[in-house]
């Protein structure tokens, strides 16, 4: 498989996520690709990317939650997993099950956006998802996260706003335009 066939199955949508790749195909690409071709390459293939929405803006608390998600998806043996089960099993205190459901599903998102499961209503590992899991170099996983905050939406096109206009930007700002009031009222409260 090709250099470029590996970063359609990482980056593109419209490939199956990470479907035939294998996971030193993966590792090895995430490893040695510069974010600087990550980003070329994504700007060559811009016609093929999501278009923004509120419904692929990641919603989450915790970053750290990624790995523990794909624990509960690849480790658990669990045959029905659900964004209730998830949530559940993250947030362990006394919450209402509207709040657990809530929980899970931004997170298990946040996956899916980084491309290591795969959209709901599946609930299951790409290659990729298996392969970062796996993963033991500590600092190649942080690495890897980060390239693959480029698989999000939102990012990319703050990127390629930039890249264009070359002019201060502001991702709240631009947030902003898909988010509803109620929405960007929580944004702010977390910043304080």
């Amino acid at each position: 498989m090709s250099y470029e066939d590996v970063l359609r199955g990482l980056f593109l949508d419209d490939a199956t996520p990470s479907g035939r790749l294998e996971p030193d195909q993966i590792r090895s690409t995430i490893a040695q690709t510069p974010v600087s071709e990550i980003v070329y390459f994504l700007q060559k293939h811009q016609d093929e990317l999501s278009d923004v929405s509120a419904k692929n803006i990641p919603q989450f608390s915790n970053i750290d939650e990624v790995d523990k998600v794909l624990s509960i998806i690849i480790d658990s043996g669990l045959d029905k997993v659900d964004f209730l089960l998830i949530g559940s099993y993250l947030k362990q205190d006394r919450a209402k099950d509207m709040a657990y459901r809530k929980y899970g599903e931004n997170h298990y998102k946040l996956c899916a956006q980084l491309g290591f499961v795969l959209n709901p209503p599946q609930f299951q590992a790409t290659r990729n998802g298996y392969a970062y899991h796996r993963e033991n170099d500590k600092a190649l996983k942080m690495i890897w996260f980060a390239k693959m905050i480029l698989h999000v939406p939102i990012v990319q096109q703050a990127i390629f706003k930039v890249m264009k206009d070359d002019t201060p930007f502001s991702i709240r700002e631009y947030m902003g335009v898909f988010l509803s009031a109620n929405c960007q009222a929580k944004c702010n409260t977390f910043e304080k």
